[in-house]
Protein backbone atom coordinates (compact mmCIF):
# COMPACT_ATOMS: atom_id res chain seq x y z
CA UNK A 1 0.00 0.00 0.00
CA UNK A 2 1.21 3.48 -0.83
CA UNK A 3 1.12 5.61 2.32
CA UNK A 4 2.45 8.70 0.54
CA UNK A 5 -0.99 10.23 0.20
CA UNK A 6 -0.08 13.77 -0.75
CA UNK A 7 2.81 16.13 -1.22
CA UNK A 8 3.60 17.31 2.30
CA UNK A 9 4.98 20.58 0.89
CA UNK A 10 1.33 21.62 0.54
CA UNK A 11 0.53 20.86 4.18
CA UNK A 12 0.48 24.42 5.50
CA UNK A 13 -1.55 25.63 2.51
CA UNK A 14 -4.32 23.04 2.94
CA UNK A 15 -7.62 24.86 2.67
CA UNK A 16 -10.74 23.94 4.60
CA UNK A 17 -12.98 21.57 2.60
CA UNK A 18 -16.07 23.38 3.89
CA UNK A 19 -15.38 27.13 3.79
CA UNK A 20 -12.05 27.24 1.84
CA UNK A 21 -10.27 29.13 4.62
CA UNK A 22 -6.53 28.53 5.05
CA UNK A 23 -6.68 29.43 8.75
CA UNK A 24 -6.59 26.41 11.04
CA UNK A 25 -5.29 25.19 14.41
CA UNK A 26 -3.71 21.86 15.32
CA UNK A 27 -6.24 19.37 16.73
CA UNK A 28 -4.42 16.04 17.15
CA UNK A 29 -2.19 13.50 15.44
CA UNK A 30 -2.96 9.78 15.39
CA UNK A 31 -2.60 6.48 13.56
CA UNK A 32 -5.57 4.19 13.13
CA UNK A 33 -5.30 1.44 15.80
CA UNK A 34 -7.63 -0.83 13.81
CA UNK A 35 -5.48 -0.76 10.68
CA UNK A 36 -2.30 -2.49 9.52
CA UNK A 37 -1.18 0.96 8.40
CA UNK A 38 0.69 2.66 11.30
CA UNK A 39 1.30 6.01 9.59
CA UNK A 40 0.28 8.96 11.76
CA UNK A 41 -2.07 11.59 10.35
CA UNK A 42 -2.73 15.13 11.52
CA UNK A 43 -6.14 16.66 12.12
CA UNK A 44 -6.64 20.42 12.23
CA UNK A 45 -9.64 22.56 13.14
CA UNK A 46 -10.77 25.36 10.86
CA UNK A 47 -10.62 28.71 12.63
CA UNK A 48 -13.60 29.97 10.62
CA UNK A 49 -16.23 27.20 10.43
CA UNK A 50 -14.85 24.82 13.14
CA UNK A 51 -14.87 21.67 10.99
CA UNK A 52 -12.03 19.23 11.73
CA UNK A 53 -10.16 17.74 8.79
CA UNK A 54 -7.00 15.95 7.70
CA UNK A 55 -3.97 18.11 7.00
CA UNK A 56 -2.75 17.33 4.42
CA UNK A 57 -5.80 15.79 2.76
CA UNK A 58 -5.43 12.49 0.89
CA UNK A 59 -5.82 12.21 -2.85
CA UNK A 60 -8.77 10.12 -3.98
CA UNK A 61 -6.66 7.62 -5.97
CA UNK A 62 -4.40 6.77 -3.04
CA UNK A 63 -7.23 6.81 -0.52
CA UNK A 64 -9.02 4.06 -2.47
CA UNK A 65 -6.23 1.66 -1.50
CA UNK A 66 -7.31 1.79 2.14
CA UNK A 67 -10.74 0.47 1.23
CA UNK A 68 -9.24 -2.26 -0.92
CA UNK A 69 -6.67 -3.45 1.62
CA UNK A 70 -7.97 -2.58 5.09
CA UNK A 71 -11.68 -1.94 4.85
CA UNK A 72 -14.28 -4.65 5.32
CA UNK A 73 -17.99 -4.20 4.68
CA UNK A 74 -19.08 -5.67 8.01
CA UNK A 75 -22.75 -4.73 7.94
CA UNK A 76 -23.57 -8.39 7.41
CA UNK A 77 -27.10 -9.73 7.43
CA UNK A 78 -29.54 -6.85 7.83
CA UNK A 79 -31.76 -9.10 9.94
CA UNK A 80 -29.10 -10.06 12.48
CA UNK A 81 -29.46 -8.82 16.08
CA UNK A 82 -26.64 -6.31 15.60
CA UNK A 83 -28.29 -4.90 12.51
CA UNK A 84 -31.71 -4.79 14.15
CA UNK A 85 -30.30 -2.69 16.99
CA UNK A 86 -28.54 -0.44 14.49
CA UNK A 87 -31.74 0.18 12.53
CA UNK A 88 -33.63 0.75 15.76
CA UNK A 89 -31.27 3.32 17.32
CA UNK A 90 -29.62 4.98 14.30
CA UNK A 91 -31.25 4.29 10.96
CA UNK A 92 -34.92 4.89 11.64
CA UNK A 93 -36.52 7.33 9.22
CA UNK A 94 -39.86 9.06 9.85
CA UNK A 95 -41.21 8.17 6.42
CA UNK A 96 -43.14 5.13 5.21
CA UNK A 97 -43.05 3.30 1.89
CA UNK A 98 -43.82 3.40 -0.95
CA UNK A 99 -41.31 5.80 -2.46
CA UNK A 100 -37.84 6.04 -3.94
CA UNK A 101 -34.95 5.71 -1.49
CA UNK A 102 -31.29 6.35 -2.32
CA UNK A 103 -28.58 5.10 0.04
CA UNK A 104 -25.20 6.76 -0.51
CA UNK A 105 -22.17 4.73 0.53
CA UNK A 106 -24.23 1.55 0.53
CA UNK A 107 -21.41 -1.02 0.74
CA UNK A 108 -22.81 -4.40 -0.29
CA UNK A 109 -26.39 -3.21 0.28
CA UNK A 110 -27.55 -4.60 3.63
CA UNK A 111 -29.60 -1.47 4.31
CA UNK A 112 -31.06 -1.58 0.82
CA UNK A 113 -32.25 -5.14 1.38
CA UNK A 114 -33.92 -4.17 4.63
CA UNK A 115 -35.70 -1.15 3.14
CA UNK A 116 -36.68 -3.06 0.01
CA UNK A 117 -38.37 -5.64 2.26
CA UNK A 118 -40.29 -2.75 3.83
CA UNK A 119 -41.71 -1.67 0.49
CA UNK A 120 -39.27 0.96 -0.75
CA UNK A 121 -37.97 1.20 -4.31
CA UNK A 122 -34.25 1.28 -3.53
CA UNK A 123 -31.08 2.48 -5.24
CA UNK A 124 -27.55 2.50 -3.87
CA UNK A 125 -24.39 4.29 -4.90
CA UNK A 126 -20.88 3.35 -3.76
CA UNK A 127 -17.73 3.90 -5.81
CA UNK A 128 -15.84 1.33 -3.71
CA UNK A 129 -18.51 -1.38 -3.64
CA UNK A 130 -16.39 -3.74 -5.70
CA UNK A 131 -13.46 -3.48 -3.26
CA UNK A 132 -15.07 -4.80 -0.08
CA UNK A 133 -14.04 -8.08 1.49
CA UNK A 134 -17.43 -9.68 1.99
CA UNK A 135 -19.16 -12.97 1.37
CA UNK A 136 -22.46 -11.14 0.86
CA UNK A 137 -23.43 -10.48 -2.78
CA UNK A 138 -23.63 -6.83 -3.77
CA UNK A 139 -27.22 -5.61 -4.13
CA UNK A 140 -28.06 -5.33 -7.86
CA UNK A 141 -29.35 -1.75 -7.52
CA UNK A 142 -25.97 -0.34 -6.44
CA UNK A 143 -24.32 2.04 -8.90
CA UNK A 144 -20.53 1.66 -8.63
CA UNK A 145 -19.73 5.33 -9.20
CA UNK A 146 -19.39 8.52 -7.23
CA UNK A 147 -22.74 10.23 -6.63
CA UNK A 148 -21.86 13.11 -8.95
CA UNK A 149 -21.16 10.62 -11.78
CA UNK A 150 -24.40 8.65 -11.35
CA UNK A 151 -26.41 11.38 -13.16
CA UNK A 152 -29.70 10.84 -11.35
CA UNK A 153 -32.64 13.01 -12.49
CA UNK A 154 -33.58 16.21 -10.68
CA UNK A 155 -36.02 15.89 -7.74
CA UNK A 156 -36.07 12.10 -8.08
CA UNK A 157 -35.81 10.62 -4.58
CA UNK A 158 -38.23 10.76 -1.66
CA UNK A 159 -35.53 9.80 0.86
CA UNK A 160 -31.74 10.05 0.68
CA UNK A 161 -29.65 8.37 3.38
CA UNK A 162 -25.95 8.83 4.16
CA UNK A 163 -25.07 6.44 6.98
CA UNK A 164 -21.51 7.10 8.19
CA UNK A 165 -20.27 8.21 4.79
CA UNK A 166 -20.05 12.02 4.78
CA UNK A 167 -16.88 11.91 6.90
CA UNK A 168 -15.21 9.87 4.12
CA UNK A 169 -15.60 12.56 1.45
CA UNK A 170 -12.76 14.83 0.39
CA UNK A 171 -15.34 17.39 -0.77
CA UNK A 172 -18.54 16.90 1.26
CA UNK A 173 -20.09 20.18 0.10
CA UNK A 174 -20.19 18.95 -3.51
CA UNK A 175 -21.98 15.81 -2.30
CA UNK A 176 -24.58 17.83 -0.36
CA UNK A 177 -25.25 20.05 -3.37
CA UNK A 178 -25.84 17.00 -5.55
CA UNK A 179 -28.19 15.56 -2.92
CA UNK A 180 -30.11 18.85 -2.91
CA UNK A 181 -30.52 18.59 -6.68
CA UNK A 182 -31.82 14.99 -6.77
CA UNK A 183 -34.06 15.03 -3.68
CA UNK A 184 -37.76 15.85 -4.03
CA UNK A 185 -39.00 19.19 -2.62
CA UNK A 186 -40.81 17.32 0.16
CA UNK A 187 -38.04 14.75 0.57
CA UNK A 188 -36.01 13.72 3.61
CA UNK A 189 -32.23 13.58 4.03
CA UNK A 190 -30.81 11.42 6.85
CA UNK A 191 -27.11 11.66 7.75
CA UNK A 192 -25.30 9.72 10.45
CA UNK A 193 -21.72 10.54 11.36
CA UNK A 194 -19.22 10.77 14.24
CA UNK A 195 -19.02 13.69 16.66
CA UNK A 196 -15.37 14.75 17.23
CA UNK A 197 -16.49 16.99 20.09
CA UNK A 198 -18.31 14.25 22.01
CA UNK A 199 -17.47 13.56 25.64
CA UNK A 200 -15.76 10.25 24.82
CA UNK A 201 -13.82 11.77 21.90
CA UNK A 202 -12.55 14.53 24.16
CA UNK A 203 -11.60 12.00 26.84
CA UNK A 204 -9.68 9.59 24.59
CA UNK A 205 -8.16 12.05 22.12
CA UNK A 206 -5.81 10.30 19.68
CA UNK A 207 -7.11 6.88 20.78
CA UNK A 208 -10.77 7.65 20.03
CA UNK A 209 -12.42 4.64 18.40
CA UNK A 210 -14.14 6.59 15.64
CA UNK A 211 -11.17 8.56 14.29
CA UNK A 212 -10.41 5.90 11.62
CA UNK A 213 -7.69 7.87 9.85
CA UNK A 214 -7.17 8.47 6.97
CA UNK A 215 -10.54 7.10 5.77
CA UNK A 216 -12.39 9.68 7.88
CA UNK A 217 -11.20 12.87 6.19
CA UNK A 218 -13.66 15.41 7.60
CA UNK A 219 -15.19 15.39 11.10
CA UNK A 220 -18.39 17.32 11.87
CA UNK A 221 -19.93 18.24 15.20
CA UNK A 222 -23.75 18.42 15.02
CA UNK A 223 -23.57 22.22 15.06
CA UNK A 224 -21.07 22.37 12.18
CA UNK A 225 -22.95 19.85 10.04
CA UNK A 226 -26.24 21.62 10.71
CA UNK A 227 -24.73 24.90 9.52
CA UNK A 228 -23.43 23.20 6.36
CA UNK A 229 -26.87 21.79 5.59
CA UNK A 230 -28.53 25.15 6.06
CA UNK A 231 -26.06 26.82 3.69
CA UNK A 232 -26.81 24.19 1.05
CA UNK A 233 -30.58 24.59 1.13
CA UNK A 234 -31.75 22.25 3.88
CA UNK A 235 -33.59 22.75 7.15
CA UNK A 236 -32.56 20.57 10.09
CA UNK A 237 -35.65 19.02 11.64
CA UNK A 238 -34.06 16.71 14.21
CA UNK A 239 -30.71 15.70 15.69
CA UNK A 240 -30.84 12.21 17.17
CA UNK A 241 -28.13 10.95 19.53
CA UNK A 242 -27.04 7.31 19.05
CA UNK A 243 -26.79 5.75 22.54
CA UNK A 244 -24.74 2.63 21.68
CA UNK A 245 -21.48 3.45 19.89
CA UNK A 246 -18.67 1.05 20.99
CA UNK A 247 -16.71 4.23 21.70
CA UNK A 248 -15.67 3.49 25.28
CA UNK A 249 -14.30 -0.03 24.94
CA UNK A 250 -13.18 0.49 21.35
CA UNK A 251 -11.04 3.43 22.44
CA UNK A 252 -9.61 1.38 25.30
CA UNK A 253 -8.66 -1.36 22.85
CA UNK A 254 -6.94 1.19 20.62
CA UNK A 255 -5.02 2.60 23.59
CA UNK A 256 -3.83 -0.86 24.67
CA UNK A 257 -2.94 -1.80 21.11
CA UNK A 258 -0.67 1.23 20.74
CA UNK A 259 0.95 0.47 24.11
CA UNK A 260 2.02 -2.96 22.87
CA UNK A 261 -0.87 -5.21 23.94
CA UNK A 262 -1.36 -6.71 20.50
CA UNK A 263 -4.73 -8.27 21.08
CA UNK A 264 -8.27 -7.74 19.91
CA UNK A 265 -10.93 -8.18 22.57
CA UNK A 266 -13.87 -6.21 21.22
CA UNK A 267 -17.06 -8.28 20.98
CA UNK A 268 -20.72 -7.75 21.86
CA UNK A 269 -20.19 -8.56 25.54
CA UNK A 270 -17.17 -6.27 25.95
CA UNK A 271 -18.87 -3.43 24.05
CA UNK A 272 -21.77 -3.75 26.49
CA UNK A 273 -19.52 -2.74 29.38
CA UNK A 274 -19.25 0.74 27.94
CA UNK A 275 -22.94 1.17 27.09
CA UNK A 276 -23.97 2.86 30.39
CA UNK A 277 -21.36 5.60 29.82
CA UNK A 278 -22.39 5.97 26.17
CA UNK A 279 -26.06 6.25 27.08
CA UNK A 280 -25.23 8.87 29.69
CA UNK A 281 -23.29 10.86 27.08
CA UNK A 282 -26.28 10.61 24.72
CA UNK A 283 -28.57 11.98 27.44
CA UNK A 284 -26.34 15.05 27.60
CA UNK A 285 -26.38 15.34 23.76
CA UNK A 286 -22.72 14.36 23.55
CA UNK A 287 -22.80 10.90 21.95
CA UNK A 288 -19.98 9.67 19.71
CA UNK A 289 -22.49 9.10 16.91
CA UNK A 290 -25.53 11.08 15.85
CA UNK A 291 -28.12 11.28 13.07
CA UNK A 292 -29.35 14.49 11.50
CA UNK A 293 -32.68 14.58 9.68
CA UNK A 294 -33.15 17.46 7.25
CA UNK A 295 -35.63 18.61 4.61
CA UNK A 296 -35.10 20.81 1.56
CA UNK A 297 -35.98 24.45 1.98
CA UNK A 298 -38.47 25.38 -0.71
CA UNK A 299 -37.21 28.15 -2.94
CA UNK A 300 -39.25 31.36 -2.95
CA UNK A 301 -37.84 32.48 -6.30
Amino acid sequence: MNNNLVNNNNKNRQKCPICNSHEHSFHLKSACPRSKNRTEYELVKCNVCSVIYLNPMPTRDNLSGFYRDDYEDNWGDARSLKQYIEYLVAKRIPRKAPGRLLDIGSGTGAYLREMEARGWSVTGVDAFAGNFKSKIPIHPSIVKHELIDAHFPDAHFDVVTMWWIIEHYLDPITELREVRRIIKPNGLLAISTCNPESFIASLWGRYWHHLLLPQHCVHFSPKVLGACLEREGFRVVKVRQVPITAGVMGSLEGYLWEKGFNTRFINSVVIGLGVPFEMLAACFKSSDLYTILAEPVLSTR
